[in-house]
């Protein structure tokens, strides 16, 4: 039997974390980080963004596109009709991809899906930025979707085993 220094509990001598509280009888002296609490919030977070944020996306575009007669770009010219749709489409299997994520064990194929979409809608962001006169509203759901992302993957480390 090995007794966890951290809560006191005692485990069998084959486990390497402790049983109660998580904590590795290795490094025990230190206190439990409770991943599976932060990963669940970062899950939920993950699922309003997506949600929400493909609604935001979806109404704030055709309200842009109303208000400036069905053309893209506003009073600049900005993008072509093609690559604005290309830059809506982007981020919004995006969004989509953060509600698959939020309600889905995670896997290697979810972690590598996102690298190349994140790739995609950072492109897509700087363009919407670069050639609308109010893409930049945008640029903080780019960075919070980003972040809880990138935070939900270093939070589940099974991510890199998973098939």
């Amino acid at each position: 039997m090995r007794t966890c220094s951290y809560c006191g509990r005692e485990n069998e001598g084959t486990r390497t974390d402790c049983h109660e509280c998580g904590s590795e009888l290795s490094r025990a002296s230190e206190p439990p980080r409770d991943r599976s609490v932060l990963s669940r919030r970062l899950r939920i977070a993950l699922g309003i963004i997506g949600v929400g944020g493909g609604v935001l996306w979806f109404l704030v575009g055709c309200l842009i596109l109303l208000f400036y007669g069905f053309k893209a770009g506003g009073p600049q010219g900005g993008m072509p009709l093609g690559e604005w749709a290309s830059c809506i489409t982007v981020v919004l299997i995006t969004l989509i991809y953060y509600a698959i994520v939020s309600g889905n064990p995670w896997t290697r194929r979810l972690l590598m899906a996102g690298i190349v979409i994140h790739a995609l809608w950072a492109f897509a962001v700087v363009c919407i930025v670069a050639q609308s006169g109010g893409g930049f509203i945008f640029a903080p759901l780019f960075f919070a979707g980003a972040t809880c992302w990138i935070a939900y993957a270093v939070m589940t480390p099974h991510a890199h085993n998973a098939a």
